[in-house]
């Protein structure tokens, strides 16, 4: 009969293939994590306000899922967040020749210049609708259609993130 010391104990397959899967994974992990690193100026500033947008629509998202408990609070936060740097406060982030390796912006954004003013002016609209909605819904509570009113107001709003970055983003 063998007697197993510890040093020569097996090692269980499920973490053997966790172990195997994360230095797998680490190198595309890393290169995430660090693609901006070295940003400066402009590229910088607005990389940063990007994040902060994604951050405060997965607010609003989470909200309108359900995932979160509704704060009328938090999303009034997040949508200040988005119209402050919405319209033209946007289109201030992309200087003509701010594209470059640190950067995601497409250079289509300065070829398109009106299309890219357009998208960016909607993102306002669309927050504004968002706001008008939440707005009108009852009193300290959400009903089932003031939360499909928000849902389709949301839909709106991710449709223009999604039209912006499929025609401008690296």
């Amino acid at each position: 009969m063998k007697t197993q010391t510890k040093s020569s104990k097996k090692i269980p397959f499920f973490f053997l293939l966790s172990l195997i899967a994360a230095l797998l994974l680490l190198p595309s992990a890393q290169t995430s994590v660090f693609a901006h690193k070295g940003a400066h100026g402009i590229v910088k500033e607005r990389m940063a306000i990007m994040k902060g947008m994604k951050d405060h629509m997965k607010i609003i998202a989470q909200t309108v899922k359900g995932q979160i408990e509704f704060d009328e609070k938090s999303l009034n936060g997040a949508l200040d967040y988005l119209q402050k740097h919405a319209g033209k406060r946007l289109a201030k982030l992309f200087p003509k020749g701010s594209a470059g390796k640190k950067s995601d912006a497409d250079p289509a954004i300065w070829k398109d210049w009106d299309k890219f003013n357009k998208l960016a002016l909607s993102l306002t609209h669309s927050s504004d609708a968002f706001r008008v909605a939440l707005e009108k819904k009852p009193a300290g509570k959400l009903d089932k259609a003031a939360l499909l009113q928000l849902e389709n107001q949301y839909d709106a709003l991710k449709q223009v993130c999604k039209d912006c970055h499929d025609s401008f983003r690296l």
